[in-house]
């Protein structure tokens, strides 16, 4: 019995907790569920090539994922990728803005799609948390 819990607890933890997510926003907490189509290499080296904003403090980098703080209000990030991703062949297909100021932003050209998400921390800071994911088409 012990065993087939051990099993069922590594199943949920490796299979199901990764598709549920806890967004946050100005709304309250939502929880969603999303599928993530894991990019190749080709789609991490794109991701890597796109210029973030003066000032980043932190930057990290994973397989499909690139994430950065700066110290400005997501308006000016957004504003930042509106000015230089074209530049480098990408049309920006869709923002969408939230009331407390979050950005999304969909990126496209003939060989993938990047999503950007914008979000001030919560407690209004004059911050923002920038995540970015590649997905090669």
């Amino acid at each position: 019995m012990k065993r087939k819990l051990v099993i069922m607890v590594a199943f949920i933890a490796t299979f199901v907790l990764p598709l549920v997510a806890l967004r946050v926003d100005c709304a309250g907490p939502r929880f969603t569920v999303a599928v993530t189509v894991l990019p190749s290499a080709k789609a991490d080296a794109e991701l890597a090539r796109i210029a973030l904003p003066a000032g980043v403090h932190v930057e990290t980098q994973s397989r499909g994922e690139r994430g950065a703080l700066l110290q400005q209000a997501p308006a000016v990030a957004a504003a930042h990728f509106q000015h230089t991703l074209p530049d480098a062949g990408w049309r920006l297909d869709r923002e969408t803005r939230s009331e407390c100021g979050s950005v999304e932003q969909v990126w496209a050209r003939e060989d993938g799609r990047i999503l950007i998400r914008m979000q001030a921390p919560l407690g209004g800071m004059e911050a923002t948390r920038i995540r970015m994911q590649a997905v090669s088409g």
